[in-house]
């Protein structure tokens, strides 16, 4: 879960989203992830609707399209 609030905005929110990154690139293709926004509502990765279904490989393509 990453803290996109209002209070996060500008560096620390940069930093934040680095972090998810560094950790999301360093998963094998074994792992697997599901990563949530919040501020208000939470906001699902890849902007699905409702809550995840289950967690998603750790692929190439699913990292990179995160």
């Amino acid at each position: 879960m990453v803290d996109y609030s209002s209070s996060m905005s500008g560096l620390p929110v940069q930093r934040a989203m680095q972090e998810v990154l560094n950790s999301i690139a360093k998963l094998r293709s074994s792992h697997k992830f599901y990563v949530i926004f919040f501020n208000n509502a939470p906001r699902c990765q890849f902007d699905e609707p409702g809550p995840p279904k289950s967690l998603i490989p750790a692929s190439k393509p699913n990292k990179q399209k995160l």
